[in-house]
């Protein structure tokens, strides 16, 4: 089944994320996943990708995790940081970070913020002070190494508002 799911997603490099552009083509080779310090370096030094292949190799490793991506600049936190770049850097709108993300590990709605007593982190903690001013906000999660480290973005009316890292430092 292991086999048949990475031959699904060869596949799906090989012929399903390509760069569209006036002049050229190009597609992205999926990195093996293997040794820890080589794969970030063979994701870094793949220019010719584009969001969308960094979009499916983001996608790819959360279906199949390692423990590769539990470490500091991973391939995994590399791709949610050129993710989060692509989705900040102009209007973008929560349906944008779905399809480029998934959904989301979890989403804190005002309501969740008024029912938290203690807040976990800093930034439930800043979003619980914000409620008064910012009712509708949403913030949808999603886990680099769960509770820990994180990469969260603040949505109001369907739109990115704001996103950020929170890193515990532990």
């Amino acid at each position: 089944m292991r086999n048949f799911s990475i031959l699904l997603v060869f596949l799906f490099f090989t012929f399903g994320c390509f760069r569209t552009s006036t002049s050229t083509s190009t597609s992205c080779d999926l990195p093996e996943q293997g040794d820890c310090k080589v794969l970030p370096r063979q994701v870094k030094e793949n220019s010719n990708w584009d969001i969308t292949c960094y979009s499916a190799y983001y996608l790819f490793i959360k279906k199949n995790p390692s423990p590769c991506q539990r470490h500091f600049n991973s391939d995994f936190q590399y791709c949610m940081e050129k993710l989060k770049g692509a989705l900040t850097a102009s209007n973008k709108k929560q349906k944008d970070l779905y399809s480029l993300m998934g959904t989301p590990d979890t989403i804190i709605t005002p309501e969740d913020l008024r029912m938290l007593k203690i807040p976990r982190d800093e930034v439930l903690s800043k979003a619980k002070k914000q409620l008064a001013t910012a009712p509708n906000k949403t913030y949808h999660i999603y886990f680099w190494r769960g509770w820990h480290d994180y990469l969260y973005f603040e949505i109001e009316k369907n739109q990115i508002v704001y996103s950020n890292w929170y890193y515990a430092y532990e």
